[in-house]
């Protein structure tokens, strides 16, 4: 049986039992679809999850950085430095 038609098309919505079977079919494979990247991937690529119904996230550990880079870029800039300084003189006084 040929199960690589799961991860050709675009995921969308699925319903639970599709995506059940999707996660199943990771293990089996050890891969998972990265939705940023759109690559099959090893599952040692991908930071872990336990939240999630596979264990792991749905980002790459490569795609995850370079969120998190970005986030970090926008947000550690002098101003955001100022307030959160000034929240914490607030809390500890």
């Amino acid at each position: 049986m040929n199960n690589t038609f799961l991860f050709e098309k675009p995921m969308g919505k699925i319903s639970p039992e599709e995506a059940q079977k999707r996660v199943s079919m990771d293990f089996i494979r050890g891969k998972q679809y990265c939705i940023r990247c759109n690559l099959d991937k090893p599952l040692d690529e991908f930071p872990r999850n336990k939240r999630r119904l596979g264990g792991y996230h749905t980002y790459c550990k490569a795609c995850s950085n370079i969120d998190s880079a970005k986030y970090y870029k926008e947000h550690n800039t002098s101003e955001a430095r100022l307030v959160r300084s000034i929240q914490f003189l607030v809390i500890c006084y």
